[in-house]
């Protein structure tokens, strides 16, 4: 929400130079004008969007309707009118400001770091929006698998520990983690390294390259008979669109000494233009073995500074990656069905807390026995 006084000066003294000569665009002035003073918020967007489609839209409009969907909690709309009034101003004050809140508001933080570098340049805006730190989150977490079948494979325990750092506009997260679990092939440990960046792009791209790195080893009687190295890497690319995100990935892995590609398209919708409802469609298709692995996402917040995510995955393959290289499935066995559930709280501004819950269904690879995975994962976030 935007102070109605500073709005009002910038009413104004930005009157567009468009809007002088053309009486079409002192029409659309003047009536959306009415509607901003008057509060009447869905009338002025619905104004500006057919004065957008008929290609009569302006710097000023496009700002009172990025001030209305603020107002109406719409902030996926309010970065739409925001993008396209940066066209015409791309160094406007108010428009930077305003942009760089919504970044954060809707978490897109690589996008909010490059407006804050543009922001920068301007004297009257630097002492109101610092330069931010050069950590911007630390997050850990740990894991307890069990497993319907404890004769062939014991509790697994996991651990991870990450940092998200910007370098310049490009920001950053790595993470390293830890796994072990006894089973009958031997006692497996295995160290992962995760390290991805985001690259933002004019009008709402992000280009976000990943590495992943493993090291594993399976151990009988003290003795190591088993071991590996693979590597993951790959790219994802992003477009925000008004209310919906549309992503694009490719990867190559050469998890458990077996070379795959992987293609993955996304797309999220936010049907409120908000972040009080969401749902994520994910496709993971691997062209070797002709299969696609499918993930249904949907997120809500239910109560103030809560936040509940349920998702369901169909995969019925092994050796994939999810959420741009960061979750990888090296197990041997074939994974078929997944539900995940998970609740984060907002202690504060900064820190936050997280559950998760996973069921999964497993076909052991040798005997094709099937089994089920429970597991739970506890974390903890700051932001800063």
């Amino acid at each position: 929400m935007y102070r109605p006084v500073a709005i009002l000066i910038c009413m104004i003294i930005w009157l567009p130079l468009k809007a002088q000569y053309d009486p079409r665009m002192v029409s659309l002035d003047s009536v959306t004008y009415a509607y901003f003073v008057n509060k009447d918020w869905r009338k002025l967007i619905d104004t500006v969007d057919v004065a957008i489609s008929e290609k009569n839209d302006f710097y000023l409009l496009n700002i009172r309707a990025a001030i209305a969907s603020n107002v109406l909690n719409k902030p996926y709309r309010e970065q739409y009118y925001l993008q396209k009034a940066n066209q015409d101003f791309p160094n406007d004050a108010l428009g930077l400001s305003m942009m760089y809140n919504n970044y954060l508001q809707t978490g897109s933080y690589p996008q909010a770091l490059r407006t804050l570098r543009q922001m920068q340049q301007d004297s009257s805006l630097r002492n109101s929006y610092p330069e931010r730190p050069f950590i911007h989150l630390i997050n850990a977490e740990v894991g307890y698998k069990i497993s319907s079948e404890e004769a062939f494979y014991k509790p697994l325990f996991y651990t991870l520990g990450g940092v998200g750092f910007r370098i310049n506009k490009v920001s950053f997260y790595s993470a390293f983690s830890y796994l072990s679990q006894t089973s009958y092939l031997g006692k497996l440990k295995q160290y992962q390294l995760y390290l991805s960046g985001n690259i933002p792009l004019k009008k709402n791209w992000i280009f976000s390259p990943a590495l992943h790195l493993l090291n594993y080893g399976i151990e009988e009687n003290n003795i190591e008979t088993f071991s590996g190295s693979p590597v993951l890497a790959g790219i994802n690319v992003t477009k925000q669109h008004k209310n919906i995100t549309y992503g694009l990935g490719y990867y190559f892995s050469t998890l458990n000494n077996e070379r795959q590609h992987q293609i993955q398209p996304s797309v999220t919708w936010y049907p409120f233009s908000n972040n009080r409802l969401s749902f994520n469609v994910f496709g993971g298709y691997m062209p070797m073995k002709n299969q696609w692995i499918q993930n249904y996402t949907m997120q809500t917040p239910p109560f103030n500074q809560t936040t509940f995510t349920v998702s369901y995955l169909y995969a019925n393959a092994r050796y994939f990656t999810e959420q741009n290289g960061l979750l990888v499935n090296n197990a041997y066995d074939i994974t078929g069905n997944r539900i995940m559930l998970n609740i984060n709280r907002n202690l504060n501004r900064e820190w936050s807390v997280y559950g998760i819950y996973i069921y999964e269904t497993k076909t052991e690879a040798l005997s094709q026995l099937p089994y089920v995975y429970h597991m739970g994962i506890l974390g903890l976030k700051r932001v800063f």
